[in-house]
């Protein structure tokens, strides 16, 4: 669907007509938004200079609205009948990202991380009143389901395994969000990142898409040079005494008297000058 610059975190839009994505073309990556078939080439939403990156995140009910965040991390709302319209919805000293509005359009999902380390928050939306941790030792990228009736998020890693837990919260919104206790469903080693949701649930939330990392490519086997006869060809190339200084300048190798030394800085004269 695109050919130039590099795109990110693609979302439907609420009709499916268009996909909205970041891009960056020659800087930080902006908000655009292309034609479910590929067809006019990507466009520009918004206009203004914002000189850092933009993701979008989630739609509002009528498909008017869209939460997006912005780096280094505040949530705000653009307004698609007017684009120079732009509500700040979170933001604060600390990093909130990751938003993901609940189907009845009334919580905002988010991740923050001042704590220390990234959780899940929710807060009511559009009031924005007070939030509500819902990670219990840490988490990322949370997404309502379809139906309004599960919040998941990726638990946070181990330091040494790459392995993520999917948690479930069941939930009952509404005027008054009612979240039952984080249980793990299970556990992958997929959709590990930071910075974007790497996955999605069916309709009937009972399968995962995951997106799969590509390896990167092998790098080129190093090159290894064998000289044969090193020893007469430095013999052959000296002129006088070859001194050659180390690194870290303590110890030199030198030729002197038909022979290589290897001799600390502190006695170079009286055995490379001989």
């Amino acid at each position: 669907m695109t050919s130039d610059g590099t795109a990110v975190y693609p979302i439907w839009s609420r009709d499916g007509a268009r996909v909205f994505f970041g891009l960056s073309l020659t800087g930080p990556y902006k908000l655009f938004s292309i034609a479910a078939d590929g067809s006019g080439g990507p466009a520009r939403v918004v206009a203004d200079g914002f000189p850092f990156n933009r993701y979008p995140g989630a739609w509002t009910p009528d498909g008017h609205g869209l939460v997006f965040y912005e780096m280094p991390g505040d949530i705000k709302l653009l307004s698609l009948d007017d684009t120079e319209k732009i509500t700040p919805l979170v933001g604060t000293r600390f990093g909130e990202r990751m938003p993901d509005l609940s189907p009845d359009g009334r919580w905002l999902a988010y991740v923050s991380d001042e704590t220390g380390r990234n959780e899940v928050y929710v807060r009511a939306f559009p009031a924005l009143g007070d939030k509500r941790r819902l990670s219990a030792d840490g988490g990322v990228q949370p997404a309502w389901s379809p139906d309004g009736q599960k919040l998941i998020y990726l638990g946070r890693p181990s330091p040494d395994s790459p392995v993520v837990k999917v948690i479930e919260l069941n939930a009952a919104p509404g005027p008054r969000l009612t979240m039952g206790p984080p249980h793990p469903l299970f556990e992958t080693r997929e959709g590990s990142s930071l910075s974007m949701r790497a996955y999605d649930l069916t309709a009937d939330a009972k399968r995962f898409v995951f997106v799969h990392p590509i390896d990167a490519e092998p790098t080129a086997p190093r090159e290894i040079f064998l000289v044969q006869n090193w020893f007469d060809e430095l013999k052959r190339s000296t002129l006088g005494n070859s001194i050659v200084y180390g690194e870290n300048a303590k110890r030199i190798t030198c030729y002197a008297s038909q022979k290589l030394h290897a001799v600390p800085w502190r006695n170079r004269s009286r055995t490379c000058n001989s």
